[in-house]
């Protein structure tokens, strides 16, 4: 075999190991991507079959009913009692944000209401809807565990480069585990940007003359 037909068998065979790992580059960003995409709902159904660090139930145990907020006002703080409330705050992978508490732990006495501001950054060059999930620790302080106010019970909305003050007002119940001295609440911030819709209004001019305002919803 000559030379010339000896390097044209190398060229070749480059050629065929740089193609077979630009797919597998190709095929390890896609699963990235699917990953990261699914990373809310695994760790919300992770989360509830586990029960893994406490996550709350925003429907019932872990956000006040507008029916029950006129009686917080009869709650009794058990001064006897002081626990430990610390905060972490932080963005999945695959979201240019930085999310943080203003303070990362405050003291209480069960039935205290108190109030925690987080902040929130969009570091990147595009706007982006986040939803931030909250989880207790240890777990068995969650039920316990009541927010009247938390930037978690709705979807987070920052333009590039916006900052945010996010309130959290929240108490421990009377009845709080005594074993627990110390808490932890946790925020997990994920990218939800792909998954809102946006409804256009309808064409059509109401009895008003106004039209329709664009809707924002978002599809799980």
């Amino acid at each position: 075999m000559t030379q010339e037909a000896e390097g044209q068998d190398v060229t070749e065979n480059v050629e065929a190991n740089n193609n077979k790992l630009v797919i597998r580059l190709v095929v390890i960003c896609l699963g990235m991507f699917g990953f990261a995409y699914a990373l809310v709902p695994l760790y919300e159904v992770f989360c509830e079959v586990t029960g893994l660090n406490g996550r709350m139930d925003l429907t019932a145990g872990g956000r006040v009913r507008v029916e029950d907020v006129a009686e917080l006002d009869n709650i009794t703080i058990d001064t006897s009692r002081t626990i430990t409330v610390e905060f972490v705050a932080d963005a999945a992978p695959g979201l240019n944000w930085r999310l943080e508490p203003e303070t990362t732990r405050v003291t209480v006495h069960p039935g205290e209401m108190k109030l925690v501001n987080f902040y929130a950054e969009n570091l990147s060059g595009k706007d982006i809807v986040a939803r931030a999930v909250p989880s207790i620790s240890p777990g068995h302080g969650a039920g316990y565990f009541k927010k009247t106010q938390c930037f978690c019970f709705d979807e987070m909305s920052l333009a590039a480069g916006q900052k945010e003050e996010m309130p959290v007002v929240f108490h421990l119940t009377e009845d709080f585990p005594k074993d627990i001295r110390t808490v932890t609440l946790a925020y997990k911030a994920f990218d939800i940007t792909d998954k809102v819709k946006v409804i256009e209004p309808a064409n059509d001019v109401s009895d008003s003359g106004e039209t329709g305002d664009t809707v924002a919803q978002v599809a799980w």
